[in-house]
């Protein structure tokens, strides 16, 4: 019992006060919260251009069905591209080599006036690559209508894995448009080109493959068009 005269002390006076967190005034300052942001997404780009180039560089190594050469700019003069020629000759050393039997060329009407897929086709003919073993797509104007075209084909060509044939900063992010597809069994090969102009496809590429990453897949058919243009091959018409 408390002796008279004095109060118990209460339990709030007798708890015990910390002192207050104050942010200093230079950290509260907008412009060192954008320094932050800033440094922190370019940590992130070249973090991602760094994978993708490792992940580029690493061809796999297990056979596949079929490799798919993603198309690439046509000269004026109906010449090939180096970028593209070298796309095909590596899809060439796959199929020559035994690792896929069958190679497919995506790509769209170049602003040149050509067709990337029957200008890929052709060029593989004359390496004597037989039309049985050749698939013809001129509706892939872009990376997605690739995909999307490609597996239109899997019932009829019945593949069940694939290796994608493109200049390295963008394989990556055609592997994760198959994975999200539905198609995971997708592996890769690039050849050993290299331009002074990657610096810019690489910044590039992180942009495109977030972008595509989050977007919202389109689900709505359109009108039926061919993609094969090979004569007394297999047929085959895809959706987009």
């Amino acid at each position: 019992m408390a002796a008279p005269g004095r109060c118990r002390p209460s339990r709030l006076h007798s708890r015990r006060r910390f002192p207050k967190l104050r942010l200093s005034p230079e950290l509260m300052h907008p412009r060192r919260w954008i320094t932050y942001a800033l440094t922190a997404l370019v940590c992130w780009g070249l973090g991602h251009c760094l994978f993708i180039t490792i992940d580029g560089l690493t061809d796999s190594p297990e056979p596949a069905d079929a490799a798919v050469i993603l198309g690439n700019t046509v000269n004026p003069d109906g010449t090939l591209s180096v970028r593209l020629a070298q796309r095909l000759r590596r899809g060439l050393e796959l199929y020559r080599a035994g690792q896929v039997k069958r190679l497919i060329v995506s790509g769209g009407l170049g602003r040149e006036g050509f067709y990337e897929g029957t200008k890929m086709g052709e060029y593989l003919r004359q390496q004597g690559v037989p039309d049985s073993a050749l698939i013809v797509d001129n509706h892939g104007n872009t990376t997605q209508q690739t995909v999307r075209n490609v597996l239109l084909l899997r019932d009829s060509l019945h593949f069940t894995r694939l290796l994608v044939v493109s200049q390295y900063y963008h394989l990556t992010r055609t592997k994760m448009l198959f994975r999200r597809a539905g198609f995971a069994r997708v592996g890769s090969a690039s050849p050993r080109y290299f331009e002074w102009r990657d610096v810019y496809s690489l910044a590039r590429e992180f942009g495109a493959y977030y972008t595509q990453l989050l977007a919202a897949e389109k689900t709505k058919d359109g009108p039926m068009l061919p993609v094969v243009s090979k004569p007394g091959g297999l047929a085959a018409s895809v959706y987009f």
